[in-house]
């Protein structure tokens, strides 16, 4: 597709009309450092209208809203991806994140399917118990090639993100049935389903950005901040606190 657009920033809501003061801030350095990049609300199609200027608001089936399993399935949905497919890549970003710099279109060029923060073992991770060690996910900050996710769909259909799937697929079970969040999906599975589906390592992944640690994850990064992060209030605010933007 010659006049494919490079990359979107996709910002998921909740089924709440008004915005938190911590997303209140999340929204801010979005439009502070993304502000000039084609941007889109994903929300509920029962949602009282709803406007943020400079955003496209973009309604989904409302089973796709409510509670974390429905985000997830809308995550694995084909035709979440299919309503970006003008787009080479897309930026998920949860109102939970921060960005810190304009790096957009530079980690772009990378050329990965799948760059989002890395999972660091830390007690209360929402992905505790699950044996993730070396590899990414935390999809609520991540960088998706859409055209490769459409691949893997097809190849899949319905990807149920349990147990019995990854047996069924994968010919084997992990501990999968733990955590059936979607970037569980991208991160582990989606790389054995089709070897050509490449993903983040753990260095660039430290590079792009944290979520759980971030002082141990800035250590592991040379003292450099990333490009973003995950759940800058739930894991060590302070940390975060110098960075963020004034009002």
């Amino acid at each position: 597709m010659t006049d494919q657009k490079q990359v979107a920033v996709v910002v998921p809501l909740s089924t709440r009309p008004d915005l938190s003061p911590d997303e209140e801030i999340s929204l801010r350095h979005l439009r502070h450092y993304l502000g000039g990049y084609d941007k889109y609300m994903v929300l509920p199609e029962s949602l009282p209208s709803v406007a943020h200027d400079g955003f496209t608001m973009l309604p989904f089936d409302n089973s796709f809203f409510g509670s974390i399993h429905a985000h997830n399935r809308l995550l694995v949905s084909p035709s979440f991806y299919k309503a970006f497919r003008e787009y080479k890549y897309i930026l998920i970003y949860h109102l939970d994140a921060l960005v810190l710099s304009d790096q957009l279109s530079e980690w772009c060029e990378h050329g990965l399917d799948y760059i989002a923060p890395p999972w660091i073992p830390y007690k209360g991770a929402p992905y505790e118990g699950v044996d993730c060690e070396g590899h990414i996910g935390n999809g609520g900050f991540s960088l998706r090639k859409v055209i490769s996710f459409r691949r893997i769909l097809r190849k899949v259909r319905c990807p149920a993100l349990t147990k019995e799937y990854a047996r069924r697929v994968l010919g084997r079970a992990k501990k999968i049935e733990y955590r059936r969040n979607e970037d569980v999906f991208w991160g582990m599975l989606a790389p054995q389903i089709d070897s050509s589906f490449k993903v983040a390592d753990m260095s660039t992944a430290l590079q792009f950005a944290f979520e759980c640690n971030p002082r141990l994850c800035f250590q592991k990064n040379n003292e450099q901040l990333p490009f973003g992060c995950h759940a800058f209030s739930r894991y060590d605010a302070a940390f975060w606190e110098p960075h963020l933007l004034p009002k």
